[in-house]
């Protein structure tokens, strides 16, 4: 149970899980952030999965309360939740929850805030209404509203039809410091198949349609040399390697599965490859992959990520054919490829900082006090 404490400003933080993805990632680093601030005493409250990030948490002594056990009907559930809330100074919701979200009227004196982190999503029926419930809440000014892009930003005023109000963009914080590789290149290699002579292409993902990852299979399909190397798990995993069979490139593309240290992968990287669609909005897996010193390529029809190509050099491709040819160039001019990596890492390390982040964010509670 989270405890009371008079010695700084309580914050809250709240998501409906804690498993491992980029959200998760990003909460996780901003909460390790705020333990480094004096005055500041974060704690976190999970709706539903606790999973791997939900530990680390824990394991900076923040106390972490997942509110399981009871359904939403039972009464006792809504009293612990508002209960909860009464013991902080703001309650910063990471995910649309409307059930919990309007359990906050019945908090006086605590402030609120939500951050959205979803693009450009062709939503049901379902979800709509979700999205709909909550837009009073933020409309109304109960809440204070950030996204983590400005193209989340642009989304979420349409999503929330949030004439005239401000949306804060926040941009996730990423611990670069934690992207050391224990693992020599060649080695890996080794174990997994992958010959030293080949140039390997990448992504570490949750993998799902709107990853487009079907677009580094076909780059290993088209282009001589190239092996591709996929991290992650999901839903759209064996649509995947059904495709690589058909396409004869099942030997050429390995996939390793979910792994909690991605530096080893990204070590035996040559190039990173983030085909992601509109529906991204921060995509912490390319600006890990840049942080690390990756030349990485991201798609123009994916607002979000463009955002973090903003620097002389930034590789944005505009199809399929283009970025192919981005690629053989990579691949065939060492200088370009070092080149645009270095220019690649020296940005997103001085731009993505987790100090960067929760000073932000410091800024955004602030508001709500003017």
């Amino acid at each position: 149970m989270i405890s009371k404490n008079i010695d700084g400003i309580r914050i809250l933080h709240v998501s409906n899980s804690m498993c491992v993805g980029g959200a998760e990632r990003a909460i996780y680093q901003l909460i390790r952030s705020q333990v480094g601030q004096k005055g500041v005493i974060p704690s976190l409250l999970v709706l539903s999965n606790p999973g791997y990030y939900a530990q680390r948490v824990s394991e900076l002594n923040v106390d972490v309360s997942v509110a399981r056990g009871r359904g939403k009907l039972d009464p006792r559930y809504s009293i612990d939740i508002i209960n909860i809330f009464k013991r902080m100074d703001y309650v910063h919701f990471h995910s649309p929850q409307p059930f919990e979200m309007y359990l906050s009227l019945f908090a006086s004196g605590v402030k609120f805030v939500y951050t959205h982190r979803a693009g450009d999503h062709n939503y049901g029926l379902k979800r709509k209404s979700t999205y709909g419930a909550i837009g009073w809440l933020l409309r109304g000014g109960h809440f204070s509203v950030s996204a983590n892009t400005e193209h989340a930003a642009e989304v979420a005023k349409r999503l929330f039809k949030l004439k005239g109000k401000n949306v804060e963009v926040t941009y996730n914080g990423v611990d670069f410091d934690l992207l050391v590789s224990k693992e020599k290149a060649c080695e890996l290699r080794q174990a997994i198949g992958i010959s030293t002579v080949d140039f390997c292409i990448g992504i570490t993902a949750n993998l799902r349609a709107l990853k487009r990852v079907e677009y580094l299979l076909r780059l290993v399909a088209s282009v001589k040399g190239v092996v591709a190397c996929i991290v992650g798990d999901g839903p759209d995993r064996a649509r995947l390697e059904r495709l690589a069979i058909e396409l004869s490139v099942e030997n050429r593309c390995f996939f390793v599965g979910e792994q909690e240290d991605v530096s080893n992968y990204l070590r035996l990287m040559d190039c990173f490859i983030f085909p992601t669609d509109k529906s991204e909005s921060f995509g912490n897996s390319v600006v890990e992959a840049m942080g690390f010193g990756l030349p990485s390529i991201v798609m123009a029809d994916s607002p979000g990520v463009v955002e973090h190509m903003r620097f002389e050099g930034g590789l944005v491709a505009g199809n399929e054919r283009n970025l192919e040819s981005i690629l053989r160039r990579l691949m065939n001019d060492k200088v370009y490829r070092e080149s645009v990596a270095e220019k690649g890492r020296a940005y997103v390390r001085r731009k993505y900082t987790y100090e960067n982040s929760s000073k932000q964010y410091l800024k955004l509670y602030k508001l709500r006090e003017m």
